[in-house]
């Protein structure tokens, strides 16, 4: 969790207090071809490499920024004026869940969702006891 923290941190930081308007601006008209945009991914890279302070996270910061990077440029190019709202949504639920992901590799987690799987077949087929419906007297 505190991974996590730490990620989400340096997104803040990254795309509300060190990007400015007019990195913005030049990003929403040049799109890929704005230099703002790999400044800016640059500084996602380098921001959550130094808060997690780890040497060994290097390649999981450069995956995080070129994740970033993706995800910047699927909102540029599909976003119009009428849209910029929800693209802003999406793009900030895209990357708390790029965040979430780079945070659950570098903690090695195993999320055991086939054990979920099977927990929830075999209260389907009976196998599982369920005591929700039994008398009480």
């Amino acid at each position: 969790m505190i991974i996590f923290i730490k990620l989400f941190l340096a997104h803040l930081i990254g795309d509300f207090f060190l990007q400015s308007n007019a990195w913005v601006a030049h990003k929403e008209t040049r799109k890929s071809k704005s230099i703002f945009l790999y400044f800016h991914l640059l500084l996602h890279g380098i921001i959550a490499w130094i808060l997690v302070g780890e040497t060994a996270f290097w390649s999981y910061a450069l995956a995080l920024a070129l994740s970033h990077g993706m995800i910047d440029l699927l909102k540029l190019h599909f976003q119009k004026p009428r849209t910029k709202r929800l693209w802003f949504i999406a793009d900030q639920i895209l990357h708390l869940i790029a965040i979430g992901g780079i945070a659950l590799l570098w903690n090695d987690t195993d999320l055991r969702l086939y054990e979920i799987d099977n927990r929830l077949d075999l209260r389907h087929r009976g196998c599982i006891a369920d005591y929700s419906g039994i008398n009480r007297h």
